[in-house]
């Protein structure tokens, strides 16, 4: 599910969205001390337009908002996102780990 909104900034129309993601095992982001737990997340996406002549836009801003008794956002690409959701995919779901959103 994405919800979309257009900002400006800098003279520009930026383009947010934020989709749900969600992790079957424990994973660990660039900057976190430590692994994880499993769940759906939020992630935040920034964009902003090319200057070409069809519609594109440039990925400016990828955060995913965590929680473990207080909310953290980390920063992150698109190519680490996709890894660390194909290598969540690869291994079978812990079935000792709490129900997503649990």
């Amino acid at each position: 599910m994405e919800a979309a909104q257009e900002n400006t900034y800098r003279g520009l129309m930026m383009r947010t969205f934020s989709k749900r993601v969600r992790f079957l095992n424990p994973f660990l982001l660039p900057g976190m001390v430590q692994p994880h737990p499993p769940g759906e997340f939020e992630v935040l996406v920034e964009e902003e337009p090319l200057d070409v002549m069809w519609e594109a836009y440039h990925r400016t801003l990828t955060f995913m908002v965590t929680s473990q008794g207080l909310t953290e956002a980390y920063r992150l690409n698109e190519e680490s996102l996709d890894a660390l959701i194909s290598a969540d995919r690869a291994i079978p779901a812990n079935p000792n780990s709490p129900a997503p959103g649990h």
